[in-house]
């Protein structure tokens, strides 16, 4: 099982501490997210995906990590 959590200022992966936040995906969109995405994915394996934090962002991310995944997460 692993858990994404969006916070304002950055994200975290089971713990891990990642720079990019909701604020910066919501300015850049397509290049935080693909970016956050390049560097969480390696970590990801094939347990249960959950993504919490603030809407729109929260959504945003999930969804184009389900697309990259091949499987959908759970939104908390």
């Amino acid at each position: 099982m692993h858990h994404l959590c969006i916070y304002d200022e950055y994200c975290t992966l089971d713990g891990i501490l990642f720079p990019y936040g909701g604020k910066l995906v919501e300015e850049t969109l397509t290049a935080t997210i693909s970016t956050l995405l390049d560097e969480i994915i390696s970590k990801i394996g094939t347990g249960e995906v959950f993504v919490c934090g603030i809407d729109p962002v929260r959504r945003m991310v999930g969804r184009k990590l389900e697309d990259r995944l091949g499987r959908k997460v759970t939104y908390e």
